[in-house]
């Protein structure tokens, strides 16, 4: 029994997929240096007991930030409606605070955001890896939050710790929209196909919501993603995978991992669902 939803939200490259990857035991999440890898929602569960069914459900999201800090900072950003979805489903937010560079003000904007709603939040400040980043993190309060949690989720300090206060923090909800039993024996759909092709817009329709981002630029999803749904009282996954071309015309280090992923995803599908757009045609 899922015992509850925590997204995990903050700014780009403050380690919030390191911190997902470790809270999960998995590497669902690509972790790179470079800002704004992570766009679509990725979901995860996670229990202090490894292998335990019992736990709650872990949502990464992509990293806020925008062009203008002061006029309208969250319109007309595909991220961040996915990233308002997590939140709006979340009974926790863990937002989660850079301990190398301190405040930054869209940490201002997203406290800001997250009160207006109020949500139960958990501020984590990552990156405490030592004592030289205790003094970055008394700026932190200058958000107006009274209490922090620190962890190095690069080293796996505090994350634990951090578990057991998200547990603690955790009310036993009802209609939550996914659990556990409804995923085991599901049959996996992999959705595959090249770049721009409309994987994306299939499996929003299939499930009926705005489950992956659609855009006119190739390349919007890079993650696998995985929807679970139910059809004629039988469950299912939906897998979204990032698109996949030739490996000569792949240049950016992100997507030859996203291509590597979305590869092994087809070996583990029961099903393969090969998408083809009708205005291009078949292609080498």
């Amino acid at each position: 029994m899922i015992a509850g939803i925590v997204a995990i939200i903050g700014r780009p490259n403050v380690g919030k997929s390191t911190l997902f990857n470790r809270m999960t035991r998995s590497t669902k999440a690509i972790v790179d240096d470079q800002p704004g890898v992570t766009r679509d929602r990725i979901f995860g569960t996670v229990s202090s007991v490894e292998d335990d069914d019992a736990g709650f459900l872990l949502i990464d999201t992509g990293g806020f930030e925008t062009k203008d800090l002061y006029y309208q900072p969250f319109t007309n950003n595909i991220v961040w409606e996915q990233t308002q979805v997590a939140i709006d489903d979340a009974d926790v937010v863990l937002m989660v605070l850079d301990g190398k560079t301190g405040v930054h003000p869209h940490d201002f904007q997203l406290v800001t955001y997250l009160k207006e709603k109020n949500k139960n939040v958990i501020y984590v400040v990552n990156k405490m890896d030592g004592k030289e980043h205790e003094s970055n993190a008394l700026e932190f309060y200058e958000l107006g939050i009274d209490k922090m949690t620190h962890v190095s989720a690069a080293h796996n300090r505090g994350v634990w710790d951090l578990c057991a206060e998200i547990e603690s923090n955790l009310k036993e909800k009802t209609d939550l929209k996914s659990h556990k039993a409804d995923v085991d024996g599901a049959a996996r759909i992999t959705i595959i196909g090249r770049p721009n092709a409309g994987k994306s817009s299939i499996l929003n329709r299939l499930c009926g919501e705005d489950r992956s981002l659609v855009s006119d630029i190739a390349g919007t999803t890079r993650d696998t993603i995985d929807t679970h749904i139910v059809f004629n009282k039988k469950p299912y996954t939906l897998l979204d995978t990032a698109g996949v071309r030739r490996r000569k015309k792949i240049f950016d280090k992100i997507e030859g991992l996203s291509v590597m992923r979305s590869l092994r995803t087809i070996e583990d599908a029961d099903v393969v669902v090969l998408v083809i757009a009708a205005d291009e045609g078949l292609s080498d």
